[in-house]
């Protein structure tokens, strides 16, 4: 991992300046024996919708080489009108290959890897590993509130690999968000305006640290008051001096360009418990892992799938 960043570090100060109407995707570059899978294909695709969506003229593709046989080249820019729906035509090759595609949302139909992010999927490698893990608590059709979305590229993660139907909310309009699903504008951090059980589930995915720790409980209430069946919780939860350096270290610079407040309000898997009880959450499902993307697993993650007792 370390030679990756070291690789990656490289690269960015040999590169031009990318201009601001260019939306830039770093990836890694597909293993040999992964090529012919239409990965490369639909990490773009979903590239250049997102490109058009935002109105930016191009977009800026830079793989990081973690093969030998990668060719060290200049990444083009490519024009995003026009080019989206060559790629999702394009035939796939191979024997695998040929069961993927890329629906409307550049979503790839590559079914459930529930085991992690071992291979490098054609979606942004964060998207899928966090995605991975929160679908196998939903269900096709669940009405799905995702509480301080950012640009809900999780969401439309969840919606191509399961089938839900997500509802966005945040007090901040990102100019990157997705427009393709309902938006809730925010007035007040602790409220969302929608009825007492309007939503199957309720996702706070890395939300409650971003919180002072006072302030959490008036977040979990709210997401307790909307949700009808269940609420999925991920949060940082560091387990040593060193787990919480690197946690206050990339929470800082993940969070930079959006300008989202850093608290550092982390608490361990230990203690959450006794907070959701206090709202009458009960935990029946804790999952703790170390995230490789794009923390390069230096810290922990931990899942809470909690339900009214």
């Amino acid at each position: 991992a370390w030679r990756l960043v070291w690789r990656g570090s490289l690269a960015g100060r040999a590169m031009a300046p990318i201009p601001a109407d260019v939306l830039y995707v770093v990836s890694l570059s597909v293993a040999a024996a992964k090529r012919g899978q239409g990965i490369g294909a639909g990490l773009l695709a979903n590239a250049v919708e997102e490109a058009r969506a935002a109105k930016l003229r191009a977009v800026a593709l830079d793989v990081a080489f973690s093969n030998d046989g990668a060719q060290r080249r200049r990444p083009p820019l490519l024009p995003s009108s026009g080019l989206f729906h060559a790629l999702r035509a394009a035939p796939s090759h191979g024997g695998r290959g040929a069961r993927r595609r890329v629906d409307p949302h550049g979503t790839p139909d590559r079914g459930l890897n529930v085991t992690g992010c071992d291979t490098f999927p054609p979606v942004f490698l964060r998207d899928n590993e966090v995605g991975s893990r929160v679908a196998r608590h939903l269900k096709p059709g669940d009405r799905v509130l995702d509480y301080g979305a950012g640009t809900g590229l999780i969401s439309r993660w969840l919606a191509g690999a399961v089938g839900i139907r997500p509802t966005l909310a945040d007090l901040v309009e990102y100019g990157n968000r997705r427009r393709d699903f309902p938006f809730l504008k925010m007035e007040d951090p602790f409220h969302v305006p929608a009825a007492d059980g309007a939503f199957d589930v309720v996702l706070l995915l890395f939300v409650l640290h971003h919180n002072p720790y006072e302030a959490q409980s008036k977040v979990l209430a709210e997401a307790a008051r909307l949700a009808s069946r269940r609420l999925i919780v991920l949060e940082d939860t560091p387990r040593s001096p060193l787990d919480l350096a690197f946690n206050v270290f990339w929470d800082k610079v993940l969070n930079l360009r959006h300008r989202i407040p850093t608290p550092f309000a982390f608490r361990s898997v230990e203690e959450w418990p006794a907070v959701f009880m206090g709202h009458g959450l009960e935990a029946v499902h804790v999952e703790t892992y170390r995230p490789k993307w794009p923390t390069l697993a230096s810290y922990h993650h931990t899942l809470f799938v909690l339900e009214h007792e």
